[in-house]
């Protein structure tokens, strides 16, 4: 008897995370674009200075927020756009087999998506892989980041 009860207690919590995250994703805009040989995906939310959140290594642009990779709900603070690309390799993005294709074009990717959405400069925040990438989008563009902030363990 318990064992039903928590069974049926779970399936509405799920019910009621998954309703949540549909009724709040027409708020996240899904994107792509092409970065070489790439087609790399994004989610993007939000108005005002541009935040590009990098995702760890087996990890997704979806995890920064409540949502799924097939319904993704990522929220910004006030006053900032928030943006989050799946790395290649990751999540939606293409998939390459050439480990060359990895690496500091990770990099390139960030700053073609800035070139994409016409962003002229931006905070970045990393965690894992994703504050390798950050370092590296510094180090290939320094005067396209306001600031940066790295995080892992």
């Amino acid at each position: 008897m318990a064992s039903g009860f928590v069974f049926t207690t779970f399936l509405l919590a799920a019910g009621l995370v998954q309703a949540a995250s549909q009724t709040e994703a027409p708020d996240t805009e899904v994107g792509t674009f092409q970065s070489g040989s790439c087609r790399i995906r994004y989610i993007a939310a939000g108005e005002g200075e541009p935040l590009i959140l990098l995702h760890g290594w087996m990890s997704e642009a979806s995890n920064w927020g409540p949502g799924t990779r097939a319904k993704p709900v990522i929220k910004a603070p006030a006053g900032f756009r928030v943006i989050a690309p799946d790395l290649r390799g990751h999540g939606e993005s293409d998939k390459p087999h050439d480990d060359a294709a990895y690496g500091a074009e990770v990099a390139q990717d960030v700053i073609r998506l800035m070139e994409h959405l016409e962003l002229k400069r931006v905070h970045i925040a990393g965690y894992s892989m994703g504050a390798y990438v950050a370092g590296k989008v510094v180090d290939l563009a320094p005067d396209r980041v306001i600031s940066v902030t790295y995080g892992g363990g």
